[in-house]
C-alpha cells in the first residue's frame, strides 16, 4: 500500500522531503544540486502481506527519460523494520552492473529476467536492511532490491524519498511532475519541533486509482517505451 506525492508543501509530508540533512546528503552522493523526484509512504500490512519483487529503481526512471543513473532514494523507517516485518533486501554491489533491462509488464516493478536474476543472486551477497524507527539510509538507483512479506503483528511503514540531479531531468514528454524544481531546504529540526502545518494539508497526494492522472506513470508503466 502506498501514499505517493511529487510536490512538497509545508506539511509533514512535504517538510520531510526538504530536510537539510537529507537534501545535502543526496547532493553529496550525486555530486550536484538535486531536486525531489517523488516520494512514497509504503505500508506492509501485518499478518502475511506479499513480497516486492527484485528490481532496480533506475529501470523505471530510465523509462521516464532520465539519461543518467545519478539518482537515489533515502529510506527512513517509521516502524521497526526487520526480517519478520518484511524489511528491504539488497544485492550488495549490484549497482555496479549498471541498468538492467526488465521483462515488459503492466506492473510498475516488472520482473528481471529469471536467468539473469539467478546469476545476480549467486554472485552478489544478499543483505537485509534491519532498521529501528528513525533510522535512514541512502541507496543508489541501480541497486537491485526487494522486500519480503510482513509476518509481524504490526504494519511496517517506510518513508521513501527519491532525488535526481538537477541536470538529469527527464527528456521525454508528459513528465511535468518530474520537472527539475530547486528545493527550498527546511531546517533539520522542522519535524522534531513541529514547524510543519498538518500532516497532509498542502502536499497534493497522488491519485493511485487513475492510470491517466498526472504522475500516474510512477505506478503504471505499461504505456512506456521498452527499455533498450
Amino acid at each position: 500500500d502506498y501514499i505517493g506525492w511529487y510536490k512538497e508543501g509545508n506539511d509533514w509530508l512535504g517538510m520531510a522531503t526538504r530536510l537539510e540533512r537529507v537534501v545535502i546528503g543526496a547532493r553529496q552522493l550525486i555530486g550536484e544540486e538535486v531536486y525531489h523526484y517523488h516520494s512514497k509512504l509504503a505500508r506492509k500490512p501485518a499478518g502475511g502481506s506479499g513480497s516486492l519483487m527484485w528490481h532496480q529503481d533506475y529501470g523505471g526512471w530510465y523509462q521516464d527519460g532520465c539519461l543518467l543513473p545519478e539518482m537515489l532514494t533515502c529510506v527512513v523507517a517509521l516502524t521497526e523494520s526487520n526480517c519478520g516485518s518484511g524489511c528491504l533486501r539488497f544485492l550488495k554491489g549490484s549497482h555496479k552492473m549498471g541498468r538492467v533491462d526488465r521483462i515488459p509488464s503492466d506492473h510498475a516493478y516488472a520482473n528481471i529476467n529469471p536467468l539473469r536474476l539467478a546469476g545476480m543472486r549467486e554472485q552478489f551477497e544478499e543483505i537485509s536492511l534491519e532498521m529501528e524507527p528513525g533510522d535512514g539510509l541512502f541507496f543508489h538507483g541501480n541497486l537491485v532490491h526487494s522486500s519480503g512479506p510482513n509476518l509481524a503483528n504490526y504494519d511496517r511503514w517506510l518513508l521513501q524519498m527519491s532525488y535526481n540531479g538537477i541536470s538529469n531531468a527527464p527528456v521525454f514528454e508528459k513528465q511535468e511532475h518530474h520537472a527539475a524544481i530547486p528545493i527550498e531546504m527546511a531546517p533539520d529540526n522542522a519535524l522534531r519541533d513541529k514547524l510543519f502545518d498538518g500532516i497532509y494539508s498542502d502536499t497534493p497526494l497522488q491519485d493511485l486509482t487513475n492510470p491517466e492522472a498526472e504522475g500516474a506513470t510512477i505506478y503504471y508503466r505499461n504505456s512506456f517505451p521498452l527499455l533498450s
